[in-house]
Order: structure tokens, then sequence, then C-alpha cells
């Protein structure tokens, strides 16, 4: 909130009257919570406040539909015409691909002593329109049978394209006399088949998504009392780059709040698919964005915010293929993405019922036992629509408490007003206090002076609080 520091007495031999400022602090909204990674202060040209608080949720998975292929070892080719299942990708049905990488190549094994030429053709994989085709010449040994190893074959650039979801190994071997035959043994191998794009159809998929909860800071340091605000809104913002129909589903929205109550949301987006836009094939590459939201016109949220909610929990999923279409194509590629970030705003229009809240600060210097008079000089400007009541609390190094000042008679900080106080700190008081390390600021907000109705914050309001000391030594 704010800090206080008193300077050091002990290096000076001084007798006589002094005052010295201890705090000169402006507080705004802005000050008081402080922009962080899940919070920022929004502001209208009017000025009107708005908390937005959000948080990420991710799926590793779903941030992978276009996997690569890991080897498997050797693939053998049982016959002149073989296949191998791209089922291995999940539940991907690939009709269309191009391929990053890596490398194939092909082992063969002969039992008589001749010369051999192979052509291995895969009719699915083509680049610049040529289909694949592989020549080599295996040459005669004496010792057999004999194997040998082609060189390996880079896969960049291939388009596959097929509806049968397999690449089909065809060769051709001939002996010297052109004579077809069938070797005694080959096989295919591979470190890593990669794509950069792959068009196919996937079926209706659950992608569970986890991320961090919701987590108000406006009530940090909370003792008692609340808030209600007119209008919270929560809503999950999702952007992705998928050519594919996908829903996101609200399981559950679970509100927790300060005094450990946990409250749930209802409406009619609870439980429902809700079909995002996504990107058509002839838009790879385009960013689609949906908004999900839920409010007072579509939920019961107005009911859980007149509670003190301490942090939102989720349990969200996407699902690819909602409608478990097994007709409908879609795309993905190697770049593809998919994020969503949960929202909660809270426009500062709200009541405030007795609210209290502390902070605990560090004193960077003791009053020092020389003191033998002190008085306490307090100027508030307040033009928040909203009352405060400040009193304070001396703590030891060990936090302990040593002494309260103004419990009973808090200073009281009106609505719109000019205030100057004084407050005298006794000799017990000052005994007690020159051991002090920290102090706990208690302050109790309450909007009821000026409005039972939902008051509204806004930028130009604040609180500018100066506190001097004035002793003897």
């Amino acid at each position: 909130m704010w800090s206080c520091s008193l300077p050091s007495v002990k290096d000076f031999e001084l007798h006589g009257e002094y005052a010295i400022p201890l705090i000169n602090a402006n507080i705004s909204l802005e000050t008081l919570f402080g922009e962080t990674d899940n919070l920022e202060i929004l502001s209208d040209a009017e000025g009107h406040l708005t908390l937005k608080y959000k948080a990420s949720l991710l799926s590793e998975n779903i941030n992978n539909l276009l996997p690569s292929i890991q080897t498997i070892g050797e693939v053998p080719i049982e016959d002149t015409v073989s296949f191998f299942p791209l089922s291995v990708l999940n539940r991907f049905v690939i009709t269309n691909a191009v391929l990053s990488g890596d490398e194939m190549r092909f082992r063969y094994t002969h039992t008589e002593e001749e010369d051999v030429e192979i052509v291995m053709r895969i009719p699915e994989l083509a680049k610049d329109g040529v289909p694949f085709e592989f020549s080599h010449t295996l040459k005669a040994r004496t010792s057999t049978p004999f194997t040998e190893f082609t060189p390996s074959i880079d896969l960049d650039g291939y388009v596959y394209n097929s509806d049968q979801n397999k690449l089909s190994f065809n060769y051709d071997a001939r002996n010297p006399e052109g004579e077809r035959i069938k070797l005694d043994f080959v096989a295919m191998s591979f470190n890593q088949l990669t794509f950069s794009y792959g068009e196919g159809n996937y079926e209706r998929t659950r992608f569970p998504l986890q991320g961090d909860s919701i987590a108000f800071s406006v009530y940090d340091g909370w003792k008692q009392g609340g808030i209600e605000f007119a209008d919270p809104k929560i809503s999950f913002n999702i952007k992705h780059t998928y050519g594919f129909p996908i829903a996101i589903k609200a399981n559950e929205v679970v509100v927790h709040t300060v005094d450990s109550k946990i409250k749930m949301l209802e409406g009619e987006k609870l439980n429902a698919e809700c079909v995002l836009d996504f990107p058509s094939i002839e838009e790879v590459g385009k960013v689609s964005t949906t908004q999900i939201n839920f409010d007072q016109s579509n939920s019961n949220i107005n009911t859980l915010f007149s509670e003190n909610v301490h942090y939102v929990d989720y349990d969200i999923e996407a699902i690819i293929n909602p409608a478990d279409d097994p007709d409908i194509l879609g795309y993905a590629t190697d770049q593809s993405f998919f994020e969503v970030e949960a929202v909660s705003e809270l426009p500062m229009n709200l009541k405030i019922d007795e609210l209290v809240l502390q902070d605990t600060i560090d004193l960077k210097n003791n009053i020092n036992a020389s003191v033998e008079v002190a008085e306490l000089k307090v100027i508030t400007e307040n033009s928040f629509p909203l009352e405060m009541k400040l009193y304070f609390v001396f703590l030891d190094e060990n936090n302990h408490e040593i002494e309260r000042l103004l419990v009973d008679d808090p200073l009281i900080v009106e609505p719109n007003q000019h205030n100057i106080r004084f407050i005298n700190l006794e000799a017990a008081v000052l005994e007690k206090v020159q051991f002090a390390k920290r102090m706990v600021t208690v302050s109790e907000f309450d909007t009821g002076s000026i409005s039972q109705d939902f008051v509204t914050l806004q930028s130009r309001q604040g609180l500018n609080i100066r506190i001097g000391l004035k002793f003897k030594l």
C-alpha cells in the first residue's frame, strides 16, 4: 500500500523539537492493485476502470495434431507389393500431406550370384509432379546370400496423396536376363517422418485443457466484509489455426471464496459444445478467434460475485470434429496452434460493505529511545466515492503484536473530503513502538455512506495521504 521510513537519530547529538515527513503517498486503483502477469487494469475514454484477470489453458496434445512418425526399426517389404499403414498418426486419417523429412533407405538381400536391377516405387508420393521412383543396382558377390543398403533418400518436399491412409512399396527386380524376380529379403527404414502439412479426417476426439486458476488479487489481505460487482463476466477467448471443426465445452466453472465456500456457475452454455470458427482450406495460416461469454444475461454469475471470490477453477475441453462426421476434411500444419485464455472482467461499478483489508510494511528505522514526546500529523484528501477507516498495528522482529494505534478511534477518511488529524503518541506507546520492525495497516472500506446503489470508481479518483512526525529529544 505505502511505505514508512523514520530517519535515524542514533548518529547525531540532537536536542529540541523536530518535524520530519514519514509518508507522502497517492493511492489510486492502479497503484492499489498494480498490473501483474494475470491482471490488466483497463480504462475507457471516460476513465471508468475494469480489472481484467486472465489465465492460459493449454493442451500439449491438441497442439500436436500433426505428429511425426517415429522410427520402428526396419519394416519388411514382404512381397513385391507391400503396404505401410499411416494409422500410427493417431486418429488423423491423412488424404493429402507434404513431408518435411526425414530420410528413407532400403535393404536388399539376394541369394544368387548375379547382378540385379531394382526400381522401388511409392505411388502415393510425388515431388514436383514426378512420382517417387528410386533405382538401385545390386552387384553380384561370390558369397551368397548378400545384402546391401541403399543410400538415404531425402523426403523433404514430397507430397502424399491417397485416401487409403497408407504408403505402398512396389519394387521391380530384374536379373541379367531381364526376368522379374522376387528378392530373398527387402526392408525399408527411416529415422522420423515429419510433415509440414496434413489434410484429411480426424475422428471425434476430446482434449482436456489444463491451466492455472483465475486468482483475484482484489481480495489480497482480506479480513472481513465484501464487494459486490454490478456486471462481472467470465469468458474463454480461443485462437487457433486448425482447419477442423472444433468445439469448446465448459463442463464446470467453480468459484472459490476467500472464506472457503464453493459455488458453481450455472447457465445455458455450461455443458454445451460451442463450435468455434475455423479457417477454410483456402485460408491456411489464418488465425480464427472465438469468444464464449458468461455474464448476467446467460448465467448466475452475479450471484456468485456477490461473494468474495478468491479464485475460479474450470473443467474445460476441446473437441475435434464434434459431429464425428467421417466425411469432413480438415487440415493442420507444423505451425498450427490452439490457445485458450480464461478471462474475468470486473468493472469497477460496485458496492463495498465494510470491507477490511490489511497490509504489512517494514519500518526501515526504529523510533529511537531518545524520543521523549511525539505526535503524528495525518493529512488526507480522498476523491474516492467511499469512506475509509484506518488503524495501525506495530509488530516486533518476530511478528508479535506490541502495540495498536487508533483501534478504538480509527482515522476516518471521508469521501471527497480534505481532513487533518493529530495523533499524540504517549510515553507508554513510544516505549513499546521503539522495538517495532513492521507496521500493519488495517483499512476498512464502505460505499454505504455515499449510496445504497452501485458506485463507479474511476481512474482520476484516489487518496492522497501525508503523515509527518513531530518529536522532542
